[in-house]
């Protein structure tokens, strides 16, 4: 990022955080900001996504929570940040025990499919990073 920041090359950071990961998350968002980026997401990462296949690893709403005050106590330098509130991706169907366990009921919906969307490597079109096996390939 350092050298991008030399080129003059804008560069958007994201972090996704989870239990492996919590404890570092101020100093990751620390080099973020000295490092030039030009706007930063932080987000815990999605039980349907990269925790698919661990669960346990992904961040309850408190600790969530809580990271997103770490995160607010540090100086932004004048760095646009957003955090993400979603720990299930709404654009599939959650079973209820993922639900009772990691909903956040006062998270914003994902703009996916109508301010994003998804290129694939086959070239195709899906409205979400999280939606591979769906249907609405395009």
């Amino acid at each position: 990022m350092a050298r991008a920041a030399e080129l003059g090359w804008p560069v958007d950071v994201s972090i996704s955080v989870s239990k492996i990961n919590m404890d570092e998350v101020a100093d990751i968002y620390s080099a973020a900001i000295l490092s030039h980026a030009k706007c930063i997401q932080i987000n815990p990462t999605m039980v349907e996504g990269k925790m698919r296949k661990h669960p346990e690893l992904a961040l309850t709403p408190a600790e969530w929570e809580g990271v997103k005050k770490t995160i607010q106590a540090i100086p932004d330098g004048g760095i646009p940040r957003c955090f993400s509130d979603e720990i299930l991706c709404n654009c599939r169907f959650q079973p209820k025990s993922l639900q009772r366990h990691f909903l956040v009921p006062t998270s914003h919906p994902c703009p996916a499919g109508k301010s994003f969307g998804v290129i694939g490597p086959s070239g195709l079109f899906r409205k979400c990073l999280y939606t591979v096996e769906n249907l609405e390939w395009r």
